[in-house]
């Protein structure tokens, strides 16, 4: 008897698409996002708004797991921008990527930025970069979910309508 209206009950939760453990406490309150776009054939990622005291940056390439990890060369680091493949400006390379990655082959990349302050990222599609790189101007960036934005849009738009990823969501300051 039990069994079955536990069951009718997880059925039923199932069914509604009721929670059963309640919001995601990690979720922000806007897009968490950075920006991504090709130029040369080469990947280059923004962070959107600077990051200071940075002490490890990950470019994660989903789903051929291609994992790039770069470290500051001495204690923390300030972090705006980087192209996959260097060079990396007061960083060094801790973990590289495969030998002959290619990152035009993953379906996503996701830029992991550790510092103290910030709101994680949204992954983004490479499809995305690939074909609205040449359409659009070369100081613009894609953001996942937002668009294409130059540095003066994501300044404008920072803790109204997203989040770059080294911002703090003002939803739980």
């Amino acid at each position: 008897m039990i069994a079955r209206v536990l069951a009718g009950a997880l059925a039923a939760t199932a069914v509604s698409g009721c929670q059963l453990v309640g919001p995601d406490p990690e979720a922000t309150s806007l897009p968490a996002v950075f920006g991504a776009r090709m130029t040369d054939g080469k990947l280059a990622l923004s962070t959107g708004t600077p990051c200071d005291e940075v002490s490890r940056v990950v470019v994660l390439f989903t789903p051929d797991a291609g994992r790039l990890t770069l470290a500051p060369v001495r204690g923390t680091a300030r972090f705006d921008q980087l192209t996959v493949g260097g060079p990396y400006d007061g960083l060094q390379v801790t973990e590289p990527l495969p030998a002959g990655f290619d990152w035009r082959t993953a379906e996503e990349v996701t830029l992991i930025v550790t510092a103290p302050e910030g709101s994680g990222s949204t992954p983004t599609r490479i499809s995305e970069i690939v074909e609205g790189s040449p359409r659009h101007d070369p100081d613009t960036f894609y953001f996942a979910g937002i668009g294409w934005l130059d540095a003066q849009q994501v300044a404008e738009r920072n803790r109204r309508s997203l989040l770059t990823i080294c911002t703090t969501d003002p939803a739980k300051q």
